[in-house]
């Protein structure tokens, strides 16, 4: 896991992943969808039970070499782990991990 996001079960905000750190080729670009699979951010509980819905709002996007996406709720005191998936245009698919905690 590359970062650790910490929130309050209230706030509400949009974050991103700089894929341009990634073992990408000059050209490259994040695309929405190939042959790998698709752009999505989906989150887990810590029982492992998907939380994408309560967790985050709507679809993620992409600006310029970054996945963006709104975080929101969560329950308090609750760890999720966020998956970010991210086509490329030369049909690689990046993944990367990330810790959300939601504080009491």
């Amino acid at each position: 896991m590359s970062r650790r996001y910490t929130k309050r079960a209230a706030a509400q905000f949009a974050v991103g992943l700089d894929f341009s750190t990634f073992p990408i080729v000059p050209g490259e670009t994040l695309v929405g969808s190939n042959a790998l699979g698709s752009l999505a951010v989906t989150a887990t509980d810590a029982a492992g039970a998907d939380a994408s819905a309560a967790v985050i709002d709507g679809a993620p996007w992409i600006s310029g070499t970054q996945v963006r996406w709104l975080l929101k709720a969560g329950t308090p005191a609750g760890w999720y782990e966020i998956v970010i998936k991210a086509p490329t245009s030369d049909d690689e698919l990046l993944v990367d991990r990330q810790r959300l905690e939601v504080l009491a």
